[in-house]
C-alpha cells in the first residue's frame, strides 16, 4: 500500500492537469499508509502501439483473425500470461505472506469495449479462473443468441439464415463443416429439406439434429416459453451443451434469459412468438457484483469498482486510445446555479459564437474533473499491488500520449525518480519496451517454484447429468375429524354415524358447542364461588344470541367440571385446547386440537367435549369420534412412547363419559 499511495500522492503533487477535480487550489494531498512497513509495488507498463484505431465498442469481438499491430490482442495476451505464471509459480504475495489467488486480482478498463472480452477470453485460454464482464445486454451473449435463433427457427424453419445459426449453435451441434456440406450445391431447396434428406440418407450428426429440432418443434406450441426452454436446457441437455461449448461464463445470462421469459409470462399471453417479439424489444442487462469474486479473477470498469479494494490490480486502457471522446452534438446552458438549462448546437471549434464556446469550455472543464476522479478510484483500489498499461492508436500524438491516465502516472513516477527501477518488457507480437517499478518495504524471498495455485476440479458425481426424479406433491395436513377411515377389524359393527342436520341447526348447534368449549377453557382456573357469576359474564358478552339457554349452558358445564372421573383433567397440571400435530402410520399428516390433555404420571388422558344434545344410543359409538381419538392416540404414543394413552369423550348434555383405552384407541399395538 505505501508504493500505491506514494504514487497517488505524488501524482496529484506533480501533474497539475490531474489537480482539477481532486485537489483544491493550495491544498497539498498526503496519505498516512495504515500498513507503512508493508511490501508494495507499482508497475507501468509501456503502451503498446498500433497502426489504427479501429472501433473498440463490439460487444461481443468476432473470432477473426487481427492484424499483427493490433495493441489490445497483445495486450489481453500479456496480461493473461503474467496472471498465468504468477499462479503457476505461486508467485508471492509479499504483505500476505501467502501465494497470490485469482480472487486477489481485479482488473480495471476504463469504459466496456473488446477489450474486456479479449481479456476474458485470453484469462480462459490459459486456464485462469474468471467471473466475465460485470455487465452487459443480454441479447449481445452469444448462448443468449443461441437460444434466440432455436426459438425463430422452431417458429418458422423456412428462414434459412436462422436455421443455420440455430444448426451451428451448441443446441443441435453441427459444425460449420457439416453446415456447408448441407447447404453448398442445393439450388432453391430449402435449407430445412435439404436437413431432412441427409438425416435420412446420411445419419449421424444429420439425422441427431433434426430428431431434436423436431421434438422442440411438436411442444412449442402446447407449452409456456419458460417451461419449453426449461425443458430444452433441462431434460434436453442444452444447458449442458452450452457449457461445454462456451464455458462456465454463459450460465448466467442463460438463467437470466429463463428469468426474463418468466417475468414475461407474468403480463403476457404465453406463446413463444410473443416472447421472442417482447424479449429483443427491450432486453434487459446482466450485471454480476464485482465484490463477489468467487475465487476468479474480476473484470470490471472503474466506476464499477467504486467501494471495492484488491490485492493485485491492474489499470489496463490509460493509454490516449482507452476512452475516445464521446461528445455530444449539443452543449447545454447553465442556469445561476451552475445547472444545465437549453441546449445548443455545439458546432465547429471556428464558428462558434462567444457564448457556446464559454459553455463548451466549461462541459469539457467537468468532463475533465470527473476523468481525474475516476483516475484517483482507479489507483487507490490497490492494496498491495498496482499495474497500468495501455495502448495508443496510430494518431496519438506525444501531447495526446502525455496527457493521458498513462502519461499521468509516468510523469509522477519520473518525479520519484530515485526510486524508481527499470526492466524490459517484449508484449507477443509487439515491439520490446520498458517498465517503470515503483517498490516500497522490504523484499521478502520469492516462494519456490511449483507452488502453483491452480485449482483442481473436482470430479462430479453421476447424478450431476441426471433429470431430478419427480417428488410426490406436499399432502396437506388433514383435521383429525376429517380423516378416513382408521377403524380396525370389527370396530365397523359397534360404531354408528352421527345423524345429519338441516343446516339452521347446525349453525345452532356449532354456537352452542362454542360457548360451551370456551367455558370448559376458562372456568377450571376460576375459584369454584365465582364460576357461576364469571361463567355468566362470559356468555352474556360473548354469545350475546345465547341469551335464553345461558342459564342452562352454566349448568351443565358445572356438571362436567364436578365429575369425579374427570378430576385430573380440570387440575392444575391440565392443558386446555392444546395443539398437536403429527403424522399416522401411513404418513397422513395430522393437524388438530385436544381439548383438555394432562399427563398423569405413566397415563395421557385426552378430553374431548361433545355438545350434542342427547348422548349416542348405547352399544353403540360415532365412527367419526372413533377416527378422531384413535388420531390423537396414535400421535401422542409417537410423541410420549411408553405411556399409557387413554381417552375420555365426554357427551355434556347428560353428562355421560364414555373412556376408552388402548385396546380400542390403538388395536395394533394391543
Amino acid at each position: 500500500m505505501p508504493a500505491v499511495l506514494k504514487l497517488v500522492d505524488g501524482l496529484f503533487e506533480k501533474v497539475p492537469e490531474a489537480r482539477a477535480g481532486v485537489v483544491g487550489e493550495g491544498e497539498v494531498l498526503r496519505h498516512e499508509p495504515h500498513r507503512a512497513d508493508d511490501p508494495g509495488a507499482v508497475e507501468l507498463w509501456p503502451l503498446l502501439c498500433g497502426s489504427g484505431d479501429g472501433d473498440d465498442r463490439e460487444p461481443w469481438p468476432l473470432p477473426l483473425p487481427r492484424r499483427p499491430t493490433d495493441p489490445q490482442p497483445q495486450l489481453a495476451e500479456l496480461v493473461a500470461r503474467t496472471i498465468r505464471g504468477w499462479l503457476e509459480r505461486g508467485e508471492l504475495l509479499e504483505s500476505r505472506g501467502r501465494p497470490i489467488r485469482p480472487d486477489d486480482i481485479l482488473i480495471l478498463v476504463r469504459r466496456r469495449g473488446v477489450i474486456q472480452e479479449l481479456v476474458v477470453r485470453q484469462l480462459r485460454r490459459h486456464g485462469v479462473p474468471v467471473a466475465g464482464v460485470d455487465r452487459m445486454r443480454l441479447e449481445e451473449h452469444i448462448a443468449v443468441r443461441d437460444l434466440l435463433a432455436i426459438g425463430h427457427a422452431v417458429l418458422l424453419p423456412e428462414d434459412d439464415y436462422t436455421l443455420a445459426c440455430a444448426l451451428v449453435g451448441p443446441l443441435l451441434g453441427l459444425s460449420h463443416a457439416e453446415l456447408h456440406e448441407l447447404a453448398a450445391e442445393r439450388g432453391s431447396e430449402r435449407l430445412f429439406s435439404r436437413l431432412r434428406t441427409f438425416a435420412r440418407t446420411r445419419g449421424g450428426a444429420f439425422a441427431e439434429a433434426l430428431a431434436r429440432f423436431e421434438r422442440w418443434r411438436a411442444r412449442a406450441d402446447y407449452v409456456p416459453p419458460y417451461e419449453w426452454y426449461a425443458w430444452i436446457l433441462g431434460a434436453e441437455g442444452g444447458r449442458r451443451r452450452i457449457l461445454e461449448r462456451l464455458g462456465v461464463d454463459a450460465a448466467e445470462p442463460v438463467e437470466a434469459f429463463l428469468a426474463e421469459a418468466l417475468l414475461f409470462e407474468e403480463g403476457h399471453a404465453s406463446s413463444l412468438q410473443g416472447f421472442l417479439h417482447w424479449f429483443e424489444l427491450g432486453a434487459g442487462e446482466l450485471a454480476r457484483d464485482p465484490e463477489k469474486g468467487g475465487g476468479t479473477v474480476r473484470v470490471t470498469t472503474v466506476h464499477g469498482a467504486k467501494g471495492l479494494e484488491a490485492p493485485v490490480v491492474f489499470l489496463l486502457d490509460a493509454g490516449p486510445r482507452g476512452t475516445p471522446p464521446e461528445r455530444s452534438p449539443l452543449v447545454w446552458s447553465r442556469d445561476g446555479r451552475g445547472r444545465p438549462h437549453l441546449p445548443f448546437a455545439r458546432r465547429r471549434k471556428d464558428g462558434r459564437p462567444q457564448a457556446v464556446a464559454r459553455w463548451v469550455a466549461e462541459d469539457e472543464r467537468m468532463r475533465a474533473e470527473e476523468e481525474n476522479r475516476l483516475l484517483y478510484v482507479a489507483l487507490t483500489r490497490a492494496a498491495d499491488r498496482l499495474i497500468v498499461a495501455g495502448w495508443a492508436g496510430g494518431r496519438a500524438t506525444e501531447a495526446d500520449i502525455d496527457g493521458c491516465w498513462h502519461g499521468f502516472v509516468r510523469r509522477a513516477l519520473e518525479g520519484l525518480a530515485p526510486d524508481i527501477a527499470r526492466r524490459p518488457l517484449e508484449p507477443p507480437g509487439g515491439e520490446r519496451g520498458e517498465v517503470l517499478e515503483l517498490r516500497t518495504g522490504p523484499r521478502r524471498p520469492p516462494r519456490p517454484a511449483g507452488g502453483g495455485a491452480r485449482a483442481v476440479l473436482p470430479v462430479l458425481p453421476d447424478w450431476i447429468a441426471r433429470p431430478a426424479p419427480v417428488e410426490a406433491g406436499l399432502q396437506s395436513p388433514c383435521a383429525p375429524t376429517r380423516l378416513p377411515e382408521l377403524i380396525g377389524e370389527g370396530a365397523e359393527e359397534e360404531a354408528e354415524e352421527l345423524p345429519p342436520v338441516s343446516d339452521a341447526a347446525a349453525r345452532e348447534a356449532r354456537r352452542r358447542g362454542l360457548a360451551v368449549h370456551a367455558l370448559l377453557e376458562h372456568l377450571p382456573a376460576v375459584e369454584p364461588a365465582r364460576r357461576r357469576d364469571v361463567a355468566r359474564r362470559l356468555l352474556d358478552v360473548g354469545f350475546p344470541e345465547l341469551a335464553a339457554q345461558a342459564e342452562a349452558l352454566v349448568d351443565e358445564v358445572l356438571r362436567v367440571m364436578e365429575l369425579p372421573e374427570l378430576a385430573p383433567a380440570f387440575g392444575p397440571q391440565a392443558r386446555a385446547e392444546q395443539p398437536v400435530a403429527g403424522r399416522l402410520r401411513d404418513g397422513t399428516p395430522v393437524l388438530g386440537r385436544i381439548d383438555r390433555f394432562v399427563l398423569d404420571g405413566g397415563r395421557i388422558l385426552l378430553v374431548d367435549f361433545k355438545t350434542h344434545r342427547t348422548p349416542p344410543s348405547r352399544g353403540a359409538f360415532p365412527q367419526p369420534v372413533l377416527r378422531q381419538m384413535r388420531a390423537y392416540a396414535e400421535v401422542l404414543a409417537g410423541v410420549f412412547p411408553g405411556r399409557r394413552v387413554e381417552a375420555a369423550v365426554v357427551w355434556t348434555a347428560g353428562p355421560e363419559v364414555t373412556f376408552l383405552g388402548p385396546e380400542q384407541l390403538l388395536p395394533e399395538r394391543g
